[in-house]
């Protein structure tokens, strides 16, 4: 990236990712893993828009929406579900009980293993970033036909299944 790019985004929070793809080298244009970065980039920016009145990060709603799902649910299974490293998710998840979204309950079986679930706060918060994530899917949804989103969502998953391989 150029030092006028750079500087540039850095010093104006209004400058997206995409405003200097341009400039790029055909070989970053050609790249499958650039490409995906701004493409996360731009998605992540967006539902950070809609949602920064909430408090909450992109990352906060996928965690809560597992808990939410599946009550009761341990760390180690959130981490493996959503490809992020325990001491990553650690301060996350400490993060979110601070907040009052989330409880604790030690494993009666083994008291080592904490089981989460949502407090109502939590449950609350989640029901309204659901509604902005299906406006955000939305919103996605509109850039593109069904087939393409099928084939997107096909070789999306095809990539995430590959780095376990």
């Amino acid at each position: 990236m150029s030092a006028k790019i750079k500087a540039s985004k850095q010093t104006d929070p209004s400058v997206k990712a995409w405003d200097g793809w341009e400039s790029l080298s055909s070989e970053f244009k050609e790249s499958i893993a650039f490409n995906l970065r701004l493409a996360q980039s731009a998605s992540f920016s967006e539902f950070r828009r809609i949602t920064e009145e909430d408090g909450l990060k992109p990352g906060d709603y996928a965690v809560l929406r597992m808990i939410c799902e599946n009550p009761g649910i341990t760390p180690s299974q959130i981490s493996t579900a959503n490809s992020r490293d325990k001491s990553t998710l650690t301060p996350h998840l400490k993060s979110l009980e601070r907040q009052g979204l989330i409880s604790r309950r030690k494993s009666t079986e083994d008291r080592r293993v904490q089981h989460l679930f949502l407090t109502p706060v939590g449950q609350d918060k989640v029901a309204v970033l659901s509604e902005h994530a299906k406006s955000h899917d939305a919103a996605l949804d509109a850039l593109m036909t069904t087939a393409e989103k099928r084939k997107l969502l096909t070789l999306l998953v095809r990539i995430a299944r590959w780095q376990g391989a």
